[in-house]
Order: C-alpha cells, then sequence, then structure tokens
C-alpha cells in the first residue's frame, strides 16, 4: 500500500511521461555532447534516387531524411529522460556530477529530517506535565535548533544544485540554437520570425521552470509524504495509515482530474499569446503600409479581437483553478479532522498522549503547505511543457541537408561547376529544376536569364547545397558536392544575394561577417571599395552606426554594397550573384559593375540577371524556362537564333526593339557560323550603329 502511495506521487512527477519510453531520446540534438551528434549518422535515412544520383548509397543514404518518420511530440508524453539528462554531464565533468549527488543527498537527509521534527515537539509537550520542566525546556530548545538545521539543510541544497540547472539551461537552448540553425533554409524561410521567436522565449521559461520545479517541489514533496505516511503507520498503526493514505491519494487524484482538464485550456491561452505576439510584431514591422493605407483602425481593432479571446480564457483560467483549490482544500481537511478524530479516541483511551496527539497535527499541517502547492506546482509544470511542446517539437526535426560521415574537404583547383542531369522539386509550385545540364567553365562568367519562376535562383541554391537534388549531380571540378563537407563547400562559395539582410548592428560588423578573422584594415579597403565610405563619412558614428532592424537604416543600394563587400572580404573561389546591382541606380551600378568584374576576375561567377543588359559581357548565358534550359550561348548568337526565347525576352525589355532586331537578324545572315563564333562582343558592338544600340535597346 506504501508502494501504491509512492508510485501515485510519482506520477504528480512524471505521470505525463510515463509513455516517455515509447519516444526516442532526440539524440540528434544532443550535439553539445557528443562530437558525432550533429552526424549524418544520427538522422533516419530516406530510400531515394542515390542510384539515379551514380552515388554510392553507403555515402549518401544521410544526406536526406525522412520527416514523415518521426512521430508527433504529444504534450502528456514529453520525453523527461531527455529533459533531466542535461542535469548529469556527460563529458567528465565530475564537479556537477558531484553537485547532483551531494543534492540529493542534502533532500533525503532534510526530508528524513523534518518529518521527526513534531516528534520532539510531542516529547516537549508530555514532559510539561512532569518534573522538572527542564526537560520540556530542552526537547523545545532541540525543536526550534532542528527547524533551523532543516532550513540549512534545504539552503546548502539550493547553492549546490543552482549552478547545476544553470548550466544545464543554458545547454539546452544552446543546442536548441545551434540545431536551429542546422536546418533547411527553404523550412526556416517558410516560419514566421516573430513566432519562433516566441517559442523559444516560451521554451527557455518552460525548461527552467521544469527543472525548478522538480527538483525544488515536486519531489521534495513527495518524498516527505510518503515518509510522513510511513512515519504514522509504524508509530500510530493501520487506522492512521489508511486515513492519511485516502487522503492523500484522494488529493491527488483530484488534482489530476482537474488540470488534466486545464491542459486544453493553457493550449488555447499559449495559441492566442502567440497570435498577439505575431500580430503585434507584424503590424509594427509593417507600419508604413498600415499607415499608407488608412488601416490603423483595422489593425487596433484585429488586435482587440485577441485580447478580447485572451480575456475570455483567462477568466475560464481563474475559474478552474478556484475549482481546484476549493476541491483540494475539502479533501485535505476532512482527511486532517479523521485523523484527529482518532487521535482524541486514543487519547481518551490512554493509548495515546496530547504529545503524540500535537506531533500528528503538526506532522500533517507541516505537510499541508507543501501539498497544496504541488496542486499549484503540478498546473506549473503543466505550463511549463505545454510552453515547451513546440520547442522539442522543433528539436525533433531533422536537417534535410547534412554532411556524409567522413566528408572530405573541398579545395577547389580549378573552379569548374558542372550540373548532370539534375532534377529538384519544391514542395510549392514554382522553381522547379527538370534535367538540367550544363557547365560553368572554370575562371569565367556564366549568366543565367529566364521569367520568375524560372529556377534560376534554385540554381544558385543547388551550387551552395541549400537543397540536394531529387536526381543528378552537382560537382566541382569533378567533385560531387554533397561528399564534401557543408562549412568546406561554403567557405569556397560566396553569394550577392538580390534582396540583402544586415544584422541589427554597426555596419562593418555587417561587411566583416563575410570573414570574421579578416583585417579591420582589409574591411576598409573593400568598403571603400564599393563605395560605402561615402555613406559611413555621411554618419556620426561612421561604420559603427548601427544598420537597425533588417538593415532597414541603409537604402536598399546601401544594403546591396554591404553584400558585395562582404563576399569581397571573403575572398570565394566562386561568386555567385543574384541579381547583385538591382537595388542601385544607374550611374552607382555601373560603377559597383567594374568593382565586381575587377575583383572577381579570373574566378568562377554565375549570375542570375533579369536586366539582360547587365550580363552582356558574360562568357555564356543560360536561359530557362519552367526549370528547364533551353537555350545557351553568348549574347549575339542567342540574338541571332530565329525566334529564340532569349530575342523575344530582349524585345520585350528594350524600346522600339523590332526595328533593331530586324536590323540586327539582316546583319547576322552575313555572317557565317565560324566568323560569329570567333567574334568578341566588343567587335559586334563597334559593327553595329552604337547609337541605336544604346539610344534604343538599353534605355
Amino acid at each position: 500500500m506504501l508502494r501504491s502511495t509512492s508510485c501515485m506521487l510519482v506520477c504528480v512527477i512524471c505521470g505525463w511521461g510515463v509513455h516517455a519510453h515509447a519516444l526516442q531520446r532526440l539524440p540528434h540534438v544532443r550535439f553539445a555532447h557528443s562530437s558525432s551528434a550533429m552526424h549524418p549518422s544520427a538522422t533516419a535515412p530516406c530510400s531515394g534516387n542515390a542510384a539515379q544520383n551514380h552515388v554510392p548509397r553507403t555515402s549518401l543514404k544521410h544526406t536526406r531524411c525522412c520527416e514523415a518518420s518521426l512521430p508527433a511530440l504529444d504534450t502528456h508524453r514529453v520525453d523527461i529522460r531527455f529533459i533531466l539528462g542535461y542535469l548529469w554531464p556527460h563529458g567528465g565533468k565530475a564537479l556537477a556530477r558531484l553537485r547532483v549527488l551531494a543534492s540529493l543527498v542534502l533532500l533525503i537527509a532534510a526530508k528524513l529530517y523534518v518529518v521527526r521534527v513534531p516528534f520532539l515537539f510531542k516529547h516537549a509537550i508530555d514532559s510539561l506535565g512532569r518534573a522538572p520542566l527542564r526537560n520540556a525546556a530542552g526537547w523545545l530548545f532541540a525543536y526550534g535548533f532542528s527547524r533551523s538545521v532543516y532550513t540549512l539543510l534545504q539552503e546548502g541544497r539550493y547553492l549546490l544544485f543552482t549552478p547545476v540547472g544553470q548550466s544545464a539551461l543554458r545547454r539546452f537552448m544552446r543546442d536548441s540554437f545551434a540545431h536551429v540553425q542546422s536546418l533547411d533554409s527553404m523550412w526556416l524561410s517558410s516560419q514566421s520570425t516573430g513566432e519562433l521567436s516566441r517559442v523559444f522565449a516560451r521554451g527557455m521559461r518552460g525548461m527552467n521552470a521544469l527543472l525548478r520545479l522538480l527538483l525544488f517541489n515536486v519531489l521534495p514533496t513527495a518524498l516527505e509524504a510518503v515518509l510522513a505516511i510511513m512515519m504514522l503507520g509504524t508509530r500510530y498503526g493501520s487506522g492512521f495509515l489508511l486515513t492519511s493514505l485516502i487522503t492523500v491519494l484522494s488529493f491527488v487524484t483530484w488534482t489530476l482530474f482537474i488540470v488534466q482538464r486545464r491542459v486544453q485550456l493553457l493550449a488555447r491561452v499559449n495559441e492566442n499569446d502567440n497570435a498577439i505576439f505575431i500580430k503585434f510584431f507584424n503590424s509594427l514591422l509593417n507600419n508604413e503600409a498600415v499607415r499608407i493605407n488608412v488601416n490603423e483602425r483595422y489593425e487596433v481593432g484585429q488586435y482587440d479581437g485577441l485580447l478580447s479571446r485572451a480575456e475570455g480564457l483567462a477568466i475560464n483560467d481563474v475559474q478552474t483553478v478556484s475549482v481546484l483549490n476549493a476541491g483540494q482544500a475539502l479533501i485535505y481537511w476532512t482527511g486532517l479532522g479523521v485523523i484527529m478524530s482518532l487521535c482524541a479516541r486514543g487519547v481518551v483511551r490512554g493509548a495515546l498522549t496530547l504529545g503524540d496527539a500535537v506531533a500528528i497535527n503538526g506532522l500533517l499541517l507541516q505537510l499541508h503547505s507543501p501539498l497544496t502547492a504541488l496542486g499549484y506546482t503540478y498546473q506549473e509544470i503543466r505550463q511549463a511543457l505545454t510552453d515547451m511542446r513546440q520547442l522539442l517539437e522543433l528539436l525533433r526535426r531533422r536537417p534535410r541537408v547534412v554532411s556524409v560521415p567522413r566528408a572530405a574537404e573541398l579545395h577547389v583547383r580549378r573552379g569548374d561547376i558542372e550540373f548532370e542531369d539534375v532534377s529538384f522539386g519544391y514542395t510549392t509550385a514554382g522553381g522547379n529544376l527538370r534535367n538540367v545540364s550544363f557547365t560553368a567553365p572554370a575562371g569565367l562568367k556564366t549568366a543565367i536569364v529566364g521569367s520568375s519562376g524560372s529556377g534560376k535562383s534554385t540554381v544558385l541554391k543547388m551550387i551552395l547545397r541549400l537543397h540536394d537534388p531529387d536526381s543528378g549531380r552537382v560537382l566541382i571540378d569533378g567533385e560531387d558536392i554533397r561528399l564534401v563537407s557543408l562549412n568546406s563547400l561554403r567557405r569556397e562559395v560566396a553569394l550577392i544575394p538580390q534582396d540583402t539582410i544586415l544584422f541589427d548592428d554597426s555596419i562593418m560588423h555587417n561587411i566583416r561577417y563575410g570573414n570574421l578573422s579578416a583585417p579591420e584594415a582589409f574591411a576598409l579597403e573593400v568598403a571603400e571599395r564599393v563605395g560605402l565610405n561615402v555613406t559611413a563619412h555621411s554618419l556620426p558614428d561612421g561604420y559603427n552606426t548601427r544598420v537597425g532592424e533588417r538593415g532597414m537604416g541603409l537604402s536598399g543600394g546601401e544594403r546591396q554594397r554591404v553584400a558585395i563587400a562582404r563576399a569581397l572580404l571573403a575572398q570565394p573561389s566562386l561568386v555567385l550573384c543574384d541579381e547583385p546591382t538591382s537595388a542601385l541606380d544607374s550611374l552607382t551600378e555601373t560603377t559597383v559593375q567594374q568593382v565586381l568584374d575587377d575583383s572577381f576576375r579570373g574566378r568562377t561567377s554565375v549570375v542570375v540577371a533579369h536586366k539582360l543588359r547587365s550580363v552582356l559581357d558574360a562568357d555564356q548565358i543560360l536561359v530557362m524556362r519552367d526549370g528547364q534550359l533551353v537555350e545557351q550561348g553568348s549574347h549575339l548568337s542567342l540574338l541571332c537564333s530565329p525566334n529564340s526565347t532569349y530575342s523575344r525576352m530582349w524585345a520585350q525589355q528594350t524600346a522600339g526593339a523590332e526595328d533593331a532586331l530586324d536590323d540586327l537578324n539582316d546583319y547576322c545572315e552575313l555572317l557565317d557560323g565560324s566568323g560569329l563564333a570567333r567574334m568578341s562582343l566588343n567587335a559586334a558592338q563597334n559593327a553595329l550603329d552604337l547609337r541605336t544600340l544604346e539610344g534604343e535597346w538599353l534605355w
């Protein structure tokens, strides 16, 4: 029976984790404790297309995982072992483990001590009716001193355990942040930044509360309750044992019954809380759009609707807690009344002394506060688990793109980039690649053009290995990039994106982010080459000026210059540009384009462009349409191809181009194939009427 009591009380501690063994320990996020934790072997392999990719299955089986194989994490069955595992540090941290063991020893000693304290008071009461009275004084002094000793044991446990708990919290949040950094960019870009921030904040709060409540509230209370019931049973018989046992079991059962029904309410509270936060965040982020469209009242109304729902949920929550507290009080005080009636009967019969009655009452009153708090504690634990649910689900998500076991380092020798029959599909429409094959020769400039959604930017993401092909291969110098480490690949490649997002930090920090170890003098030189020195000198703090959230303190052109400077600072072997000068004015575009050409001359570059005039000097141009490579050649050869996609794109982008194209077609007919192949772009432009070419075609 005592064992049943213990089991029931333990259910208060981990009743939500009774089925925890059904879950995995999430080993793939424990990379802080194991050098192989971020290792692909920690992820489940997918059946897939390794054979189609002409790469051994043993090499690529870990590069992409099947998320469908991961069970959904349930709030009721959180793996407590995984969470508490952070309290037992790995890696031979003997001092931390010693602190944990010492804390447990002090806990047990304190509870063994405190259940005996009321019986010191019993001896004092019994001694008051007998001489000499100094015996009673001695017992009373011992009683008071024992309370002090108990307090010292408690505080000693707090002092020992606090560093361990804080270290566990720090490692858990560090591992969580590092895990999110490893997730694939396609998934991250589909998530709300505000919601992810909220998930992390709540997860940290939940982890902190869970460790504190389990170790400083639940476990001590459960241990004290079991010891108190055992003490009553061994000293006063089965009647006291059964009554106290029924009281405690009824108390725990009522608490579980009500709190289980409160869990869904807490989940709705959290969901609405997230919606309030996201609404506030998005409204401020898009405040200009709100004002321009005169939608302030609409935004306030939407926000107030969420607040109204939160108001109703808060009222329901208070009502539920009131019912819980009333039931707990009724059960506990009724049980205490029955036990004290048994005491009175024992005193009348002479089986018990008045001191026994006082001791039993003191023992039960001593248990009342922590046991009553246990109901509140259990609610807080369920709230903590609810807070942690989304973060733990996030930790269960595995990255799609990882390095293979024992991946080699990439060392670019020439810089050839080759696509071999590459196909790839997003989960959403657009941007798919279908059987794309081409070679970007070393040291030359390859441009990719096409309509929106044709797959241009996807090609760049494939080279950076932000995505892996569904079939086919991407090679650098003949080596499949899936067989080299991700870090070594991305160190060799620099990307200048179309929309540059900066950190809310200084201009210099954002420039140096491309190479944090680069000397400041080199960073200043690079900044001057792209014209950022003019911007910096016009600001009061110069390069130390903070750029604001997402870099919105700078203009679009200035943010683009920072991105170019960052790429220059990295000194990559391969350069990828996604509309690198799209946000610049015509004069600045010419200057920056010249800087790019001078800085990356002799290096392999792949440039995605919408403005065809920006890639006239490309050594080859690839034309994409609906995820397929439909045309390939130089600017002039593509223009001279009858009814080519490229020539139609050129006509659409130029004013009065029909006559100019007719003249160009006539001119091309005069050239034989070999002559056209040998003719450079500059020679061709000299042969044409430059006034027509520049005035009518190039705006």
